[in-house]
Order: C-alpha cells, then structure tokens, then sequence
C-alpha cells in the first residue's frame, strides 16, 4: 500500500485495475508497469492513478509532475505533464455512482470524468498532500 508523511492512503494502483472491465484488465495494469518503468528511469516514483471508465483518460500522480494521458483514437494520443508546484488546486465532483476530477494549474486545467468515487476522492487527496508537502513555508523565511 502506498504510504505518504501522515499515514496510509488507498493503493489507486491496484483499484483503478480491479475496477476496469474484465477484459481490459490486464491491459490496464500492462500499462501501468509501462509507465512506473518510464518514470524510473527519471527517478520518479509513481504515486496514485485514476483511469476513467472506458479507460480513454489517464492520470498518473508522481512525485513532481502530474501525467494526464487521453486516448482520442487509434492513433492518436494526447499528454500532458503539469508540475506539481503549478497546482493551484484540485476539485472532486460526484455525478451518481461515479466521480470527476479537476485539476487547476497555472497555465492549463485538466478533467479526468467518469472515476470511480474512492479513487478520485484518494487521488485529489494525494494531489493536495503532496502539494503542501512542496509548498515552502514562508513563516520560516522571515
């Protein structure tokens, strides 16, 4: 289970795959070692993820940059890399069974619709965990 400064949080990883249709499962966590494979060799950590349901729309936390990823068609894709120190703030909107969520940064805004509750309530959590672990405090310089 992924760990930050304050205790437990949800394993995203593992619930966003377990939430995807049956047959995309394993492409679902195929991609995700994809990615964790990629950030390591930035020496990045992948922290929390949320797919939307038809898994069209990704969005992977890691330690410094947010990764959105939009699938538009076979062949093309869009993404997305917003640094965590641009983040103003992160909205989690709930629409019946499912939720979305909305990510305001300096310069872009980025929506992932259609996540399961729990993972986008943990992930806009996360976002707002890491970023106050981010933010200097300014008491301390004066």
């Amino acid at each position: 289970m992924n760990t930050l400064k304050g205790g437990n949080i949800l394993n995203t990883i593992e619930e966003t795959i377990k939430s995807a249709p049956l047959l995309k499962r394993y492409i679902w966590r195929e991609q995700i070692e994809l990615v964790k494979k990629r950030m390591k060799v930035t020496g990045e950590d992948l922290i929390a993820v949320a797919y939307n349901q038809n898994g069209k729309q990704h969005l992977y936390v890691a330690e410094e940059f947010i990764y959105f990823n939009e699938v538009k068609g076979m062949l093309s894709n869009s993404e997305n890399a917003v640094p965590l120190s641009r983040v103003t703030s992160v909205t989690c909107t709930n629409n019946g069974l499912v939720a979305s969520l909305t990510i305001f940064a300096i310069g872009t805004t980025v929506t992932v619709r259609a996540i399961p509750i729990a993972i986008a309530e943990e992930v806009a959590n996360t976002i707002e965990t890491l970023r106050k672990q981010k933010v200097p405090s300014v008491a301390l310089q004066k």
